[in-house]
């Protein structure tokens, strides 16, 4: 089941961000954008797995909650299964 889901949706690296944001939350951040931008690209349940992991947690940056904003609503367009 693990490796199904893992071939679908990327390697699981939701735990990753909320660890680094109690410590550095720009280094989180960064890593949030850049995995949106490579290993989880134009992947709509990542995206919104992701926005919800910063709106969750406190100590976020306004531009990590806006960033979090951005990908929620990038994860809500009607057209991802023609992409």
């Amino acid at each position: 089941m693990k490796a199904e889901w893992a071939q679908q949706n990327g390697p699981n690296y939701s735990g990753t961000s909320p660890k680094l944001a109690q410590k550095k939350s720009d280094e989180a951040a960064a890593f949030g954008q850049a995995i949106t931008e490579t290993v989880y690209k134009n992947n709509p349940a990542a995206y919104n797995s992701i926005a919800w992991t910063i709106v969750e947690e406190e100590g976020w940056s306004r531009e990590a909650v806006l960033f979090a904003r951005d990908l929620a609503e990038k994860a809500c367009e009607p057209d991802w299964e023609s992409r």
